[in-house]
């Protein structure tokens, strides 16, 4: 699912960004999944482009984050934020998250993409993906 964007900029050839954030066991370079495996290494993986002339004069560090809510018992689960360094011009950006630690249950997944400025300050620019549910199983012995 691609992000939903906010942005103050009415203007679209001004400043734009798109992208998604996928689920994916075993690493990035895994087809996206729904189900993951406790104890299996996985990530959430990004992937956004920015573009537009007023790419060109932006600085700052995007920051990347993944929040689970778990259904039931013990619920919910924020994992650390993943900064990207802003590149002043059109650019791609790929970012990935570790997500390895979830335990088995049934979790739904939403993913933010916000830009900073470098004083650390919010900028206009916020995008979130919700991924959807994702349901952690135990390995089978």
């Amino acid at each position: 699912m691609p992000f939903t964007v906010e942005s103050h900029f009415p203007d679209p050839t001004m400043y734009r960004i798109s992208g998604n954030a996928h689920v994916h066991e075993g690493g990035s370079n895994t087809p996206p999944t729904t189900i993951l495996h406790a104890g299996e290494p996985a990530v959430v993986h990004f992937n956004w482009r920015q573009a537009g002339w007023l790419c060109n004069l932006l600085t700052g560090h995007w920051h990347c984050n993944v929040y689970f809510e778990k259904f039931g018992p013990n619920e919910g689960r924020a994992f650390p934020t993943k900064m990207e360094r802003v590149v002043s011009a059109p650019a791609n950006y790929n970012a990935s998250i570790d997500i390895s630690g979830l335990t088995p249950g049934v979790y739904k997944c939403i993913t933010t993409l916000i830009l900073y400025s470098d004083g650390a300050h919010t900028t206009p620019v916020h995008a979130f993906d919700e991924i959807g549910v994702i349901q952690v199983v135990a390995r089978s012995v």
